[in-house]
């Protein structure tokens, strides 16, 4: 489910190689075919082994230091590189450009996910985290995280695990609570201020021509009459733009606008793109709290806190029983515009995903069931559960069980008692989860007896 990279960095940690002198190697071997420079490397770094410098290699375009294609060439972050005379510097170019232009930002949010939930960082749990905010998936165990960490070490952006934020703050121009401020923007508000970033040039420009610049970038709609409410005011007020209205004009959309003074557009926009990634997974703060807070906030008055507590605690309850996280809120063409609350997958014995829908309502019916069994042919789902804080219908459970004898599909619907039981003691959601394969295997049995007979 994950479109968000990190970085390849196999063989290019600088444990491995010194970067002032490799970067010497590059610039003295532009022009040179690919093979020769891996040798060279090789030879350097690696004991001559050939596929280690070709790592090497592969690493340095991920982290763009050089162009795609053939032969040996700096990019232009390479050249600036090659320009620094100090090592100190280069860790500092590294670390701004990971921060900025390779996803490090998710890389420092999960770090602080993982230590919010008052769990001590490592490889494993910190990569969980990154799968979960919608990185590609990373093995548990990979060369992209530890490389990663290595150059922010480096640059003492970290120590350890530790952030270190005035380091932060001075690489990338903008304090914790500036990115809280960026977080708390919604889809269009992200939309538009990525499109001011990318015509920004220190003036005051149209704010129409900007709303109409962002449509085609980004493929978004924007409601014309509450433009200036729902966008300008908003930016206004968080102080991310100024505005000054048009002569003889009124009106949001008619306003002059700029980005504040202290706010970088070189910055800003980068920084935007990865929490525009993330945009929509607020389910994940609420994973980091504990399931009797968890249970409170599933009993809420406030429907959107009720959506979010049951969605966490339903990712809770399948990480107990080891699924890898795929995605929250999966919606789109493939689904039809319907939304799925959060997929899971697990390769044991084989590969199977699983499908999860959140039902905060006194009753789950048989049309709801109906839904899920039809997203389920275009997700390619192997199971699917239902978590309710009400109960199932009996035409919805009849039906779910006809569905599990005419096709290779399990459904497992977890009920307030179940929720209960498990709220008690976490590990029985084991019992909940063998209790409905064991409802499932009785159905499949029964009719494999009745195909022989």
């Amino acid at each position: 489910m994950g479109d968000i990279k990190i970085p390849y960095g196999a063989e290019f940690s600088p444990e491995k190689i010194k970067i002032k002198e490799l970067l010497e190697i590059v610039r003295k071997s532009e022009g040179d075919s690919t093979d020769e420079f891996i040798k060279v490397i090789a030879q350097k770094y690696f004991k001559n082994n050939l596929t280690m410098g070709r790592n090497c290699k592969s690493s340095m375009v991920a982290y763009e230091i050089l162009e795609t294609g053939g032969g040996v060439k700096l990019s232009s972050f390479g050249h600036e590189l090659t320009s620094l005379r100090k090592e100190a510097s280069i860790y500092d170019a590294m670390a701004k450009r990971i921060l900025t232009q390779l996803n490090g930002m998710l890389f420092i949010d999960a770090i602080r996910s993982v230590s919010d939930s008052g769990e001590q960082p490592t490889i494993v749990n910190v990569t969980k985290m990154l799968n979960m905010l919608g990185c590609e998936t990373l093995a548990k165990t990979n060369k992209y995280i530890p490389t990663m960490k290595k150059w922010l070490e480096k640059a003492k952006v970290l120590q350890g695990w530790e952030i270190k934020e005035k380091k932060l703050e001075s690489l990338i121009g903008m304090k914790d609570e500036d990115i809280i401020v960026l977080k708390g923007l919604n889809h269009a508000q992200i939309c538009f201020v990525r499109a001011l970033c990318n015509s920004d040039t220190g003036e005051y420009q149209s704010a129409t021509r900007i709303r109409e610049l962002a449509k085609v970038s980004f493929n978004i709609e924007f409601e014309e009459k509450s433009f200036a409410a729902n966008i300008i005011k908003p930016l206004e007020k968080k102080k991310i733009i100024e505005r000054k209205p048009s002569k003889g004009t009124h009106g949001g959309n008619a306003s002059e606008i700029r980005l504040v003074g202290t706010v970088k557009a070189d910055v800003l926009a980068p920084i935007l793109r990865q929490i525009e990634e993330i945009a929509g997974k607020d389910v994940i703060q609420y994973i980091q709290k504990p399931l009797d807070e968890l249970r409170r906030e599933i009993d809420a008055n406030d429907t959107h806190i009720k959506g979010l507590a049951l969605e966490a605690f339903a990712i809770k309850l399948m990480r107990i029983v080891d699924l890898n996280f795929a995605g929250t809120r999966v919606k789109g063409s493939e689904t039809g515009g319907a939304e799925v609350d959060v997929i899971f997958d697990t390769t044991r014995l084989n590969y199977s995903r699983w499908q999860v829908q959140c039902k905060n309502t006194p009753k789950v019916s048989l049309d709801q069931v109906a839904k899920e069994v039809g997203l389920s042919h275009v997700l390619k789902t192997n199971v699917i559960v239902i978590l309710t804080t009400g109960q199932v219908t009996k035409t919805a459970k009849k039906y779910a069980a006809r569905i599990m004898r005419e096709m290779n599909l399990c459904i497992i619907f977890i009920e307030k008692d179940d929720i209960e039981e498990v709220m008690r003691e976490p590990s029985n959601v084991v019992n909940v989860l063998n209790r409905e394969s064991m409802k499932a295997k009785r159905i499949k049995v029964l009719d494999l007896n009745k195909d022989e007979a």
